[in-house]
């Protein structure tokens, strides 16, 4: 019985295609999906829309002195920051791989998409919860409002089309990878577009929040409900942060590539003639769209020698001839020493392995390949 480890890299394009390749070098192709591509366009687009959105909600909150507001303004001025980085991770993830980080720089989205989601806990859930609560002790008495109900009106508009653009990235994300949209949304490989959604759908359910509250204000003319709306805000940030700090830090740990992906490579395998069983299935994602899929294989020696030995037929026959013996047997004889060298050449990989995780103990996982 014969073992190999095959080390594959498999980067999914849009459509999917069946781009494997095995080497003694892991192999990265370099054509970013289009759902990647969606969610790097969302990103862009989030970001000049909330760049406008924070300088008019700051100037409606100096204007009002509303706590609604300054909640609503440090919203945005975290999710222009978050974008900010979440683009930094784009730029940095798509260097090109070194001998230090021979699988690339792809992980990085989730690097910065987790600081992205710290930011928002801290400088948006913190900010506003602190506000609001002050407020509730010494409430601030609220200005013409009428300011405050026109920013929230455009920042509607502006939020909704960067919400959609974030939902059709995520919609693209989950076919492409053939996952459902919820799969997607808490364990799809690519953070950008999610993170967009998620960030201006807490923007779109904070207007309501903060279109509601100060309504109730000026209807009231109690500034309690302003206060209350600050602290709503940030409780909804600081649920959202939440999500989204969880969802890559899984991803950091090392989360299986899409069960369907690893599907297609074992119907691949199990269609592949000269593979006679396969065990120890391992995969990771290694960033966005790139996964590592390992696997003990047992080749059927057999049937590997008469492959590469189809070429030689002609010699064969001749070497026959010129001996005066069957070409049946000299066929028979090389097919069993070749079968016999498939079978011996996995043994020596499993030896070479022990030998490498006995003299490095720390090696836990070792895989050699056959070149």
């Amino acid at each position: 019985n014969t073992k190999f480890v095959n080390d594959v890299v498999i980067k999914s394009t849009s459509p999917p295609s069946s781009t494997t390749q095995t080497t003694d070098q892991p192999v990265i192709v370099n054509i970013e999906s289009q759902a990647l591509k969606d969610s790097t366009r969302a990103v862009n687009w989030a970001l000049g829309g909330n760049v406008l959105i924070t300088i008019s909600k700051f100037i409606a909150f100096l204007y009002t002195g509303s706590a609604t507001m300054l909640s609503e303004s440090l919203h945005s001025l975290a999710d222009v920051g978050n974008q900010t980085l979440l683009l930094i991770g784009v730029k940095r993830s798509n260097r090109p791989p070194t001998p230090d980080f021979p699988y690339g720089f792809s992980s990085e989205r989730f690097v910065w998409a987790l600081i992205s989601g710290v930011g928002i806990f801290f400088l948006g859930c913190g900010a506003s919860m602190y506000h609001g609560i002050h407020n509730l002790f010494v409430p601030n008495e609220l200005e013409d409002l009428s300011i405050a109900f026109t920013v929230l009106g455009v920042s509607g508009i502006i939020e909704c089309t960067s919400f959609f653009r974030g939902l059709m990235a995520v919609r693209t994300g989950a076919k492409e990878f053939q996952m459902s949209f919820y799969d997607y949304l808490t364990k799809g490989p690519d953070p950008m577009g999610v993170a967009v959604m998620a960030e201006d759908g807490a923007a779109l359910f904070g207007l309501v929040i903060a279109g509601g509250c100060l309504g109730m204000s000026y209807v009231t003319g109690n500034p309690t409900w302003d206060a209350v709306g600050s602290i709503l805000i940030g409780t909804l940030l600081g649920s959202i942060a939440t999500f989204l700090i969880r969802r890559n830090m899984i991803s950091l740990l090392g989360r299986a590539m899409p069960p369907s992906k690893e599907k297609d490579i074992l119907k691949l395998l199990d269609n592949d003639p000269v593979v006679k069983s396969y065990q120890d299935v391992r995969t990771i994602t290694l960033g966005a769209g790139i996964f590592r899929f390992t696997a003990d294989v047992e080749f059927d020696g057999a049937k590997v020698a008469k492959k590469y030995l189809e070429p030689f037929k002609p010699e064969v026959e001749k070497f026959s001839k010129e001996n005066n013996v069957q070409p049946e047997e000299v066929e028979k004889l090389l097919v069993g020493y070749g079968s016999s060298l498939v079978n011996g050449l996995g043994g020596e990989i499993d030896r070479i392995e022990s030998a490498i995780q006995k003299r490095v103990p720390e090696a836990r996982y070792v895989d050699l390949e056959q070149r």
